[in-house]
């Protein structure tokens, strides 16, 4: 893997750990980001973009069956 997608990887990996860390994989348990700690970067917009990470109102939650799909895609490694 080309060092550019390995690095996306890795920050894609870790937005997604710490939303699991923190419970927030529904919309009961969705949590502000500053209580998450995570910043608006390119890769977490990227993820709100794909389906991966829900809003609701200004929370946020992992949608765990679409980090699934999206994890096993192969366009995952071009989203930049």
């Amino acid at each position: 893997m080309a060092f550019g997608a390995e690095s996306i990887t890795l920050k894609q990996n870790k937005v997604v750990k710490t939303l699991k860390e923190h419970n927030a994989i529904s919309s009961k348990t969705a949590k502000d980001l500053k209580s998450l700690n995570i910043r608006q970067t390119h890769t977490f917009n990227n993820l709100v973009k794909q389906g991966v990470i829900r809003k609701i109102g200004n929370k946020y939650y992992l949608d765990i069956k679409n980090w699934e799909k999206f994890r096993k895609s192969f366009k995952r490694w071009f989203l930049i």
